[in-house]
C-alpha cells in the first residue's frame, strides 16, 4: 500500500490548503525582492548632476556678443552665457558674422553657477548694448579634472559626463561645441574653464582624444567676465 500523501494539484479542482499558502508566501517574496532590486538599481545610479536647470524653451537675452574663441553674449549683468545652435553645432550662423551685440532666445541650460543658451533664434541689435568686459590674465595654473562638452553637461543631457557619455560629448565638440575642463566638486580650484589653445583659438580638434578622461594639465588661465579660459598646450596633457 503506497503512504505517500504527496499533493497532486488538479487544474479544474480547487487548491488545497498549503498550494494556496505557498502561492501567496511566494508571490509575496517575489514583490519585495523586485522592489529591493529596483531601489538598489536606483540608489546606485550616478547622480543626474548638482546646481542643474534647465529652463523653457522661449528664453532671450540681450547683451554684448563675442565671436572668438567661441561664441558668447555677455549681458547687462556682465554674465557671460554660452551660445549654441540647436543640435550638434556650436559654429555661429551666418547672421551673427559680424555682430557686436545682440538678443537671442531658446532653451537656457544652467550648472554650477555656468549657462549656455541653445539658440534657436539670434537678432543683431543696431544699438549696441555695451562693450563686453575685457579679459584679464589670472597666470599660470594646474588644473586637474574631466573634459565634456559644454551643451549635454551644462543640462542637455543628464548626467552629460563620465565615459558612458564619451561618443556623444566627442561628437558634440568636434562639431564645434566649447569642451570645458571641469574640476572636482571638492576642489579649491573653480569648477569649469572653457579650453583653448595658446593662442586663444579653439581647440575642438585636438583635445577630442582626452574627452571624458580625467587629466592634469597646465595652462596660462584668464578671465572674461565671469567666465574663465584655460589656454593649453595638448602635449602637456598628463591623463590620471
Amino acid at each position: 500500500m503506497n503512504d505517500n500523501n504527496d499533493e497532486f494539484f488538479v487544474g479544474y479542482l480547487p487548491a488545497s490548503k498549503s498550494t494556496t499558502r505557498f502561492s501567496i508566501s511566494f508571490s509575496v517574496a517575489v514583490l519585495f525582492f523586485a522592489l529591493g532590486t529596483a531601489w538598489a538599481l536606483a540608489a546606485f545610479q550616478r547622480s543626474p548632476g548638482t546646481n542643474l536647470e534647465k529652463e523653457a524653451y522661449g528664453t532671450t537675452l540681450k547683451g554684448s556678443y563675442v565671436a572668438s574663441p567661441y561664441p558668447l553674449l555677455y549681458t547687462e549683468e556682465g554674465a557671460g552665457v554660452l551660445l549654441d545652435n540647436p543640435g550638434k553645432s556650436g559654429v555661429p550662423g551666418p547672421e551673427r558674422v559680424g555682430a557686436t551685440s545682440g538678443e537671442a532666445r531658446g532653451l537656457l541650460m544652467r550648472r554650477d553657477g555656468r549657462a549656455l543658451l541653445e539658440s534657436y533664434e539670434f537678432k543683431p541689435l543696431a544699438d549696441p548694448s555695451g562693450a563686453p568686459p575685457e579679459p584679464s590674465t589670472l597666470g599660470r595654473l594646474k588644473v586637474v579634472g574631466i573634459v565634456m562638452d559644454a551643451k549635454c553637461f551644462y543640462g542637455r543631457k543628464r548626467p552629460g559626463d563620465g565615459k558612458p557619455h564619451r561618443a556623444c560629448a566627442q561628437y558634440c565638440i568636434d562639431s564645434g561645441i566649447p569642451p570645458v575642463l571641469v574640476s572636482e566638486p571638492d576642489s579649491t580650484q573653480a569648477r569649469h574653464y572653457v579650453l583653448t589653445d595658446l593662442s586663444g583659438r579653439p581647440i575642438n580638434q585636438a583635445i577630442l582624444p582626452y574627452v571624458a578622461e580625467s587629466i592634469s594639465v597646465a595652462g596660462e588661465a584668464s578671465q572674461r567676465g565671469d567666465v574663465l579660459f584655460l589656454a593649453i598646450d595638448v602635449d602637456s596633457i598628463v591623463r590620471l
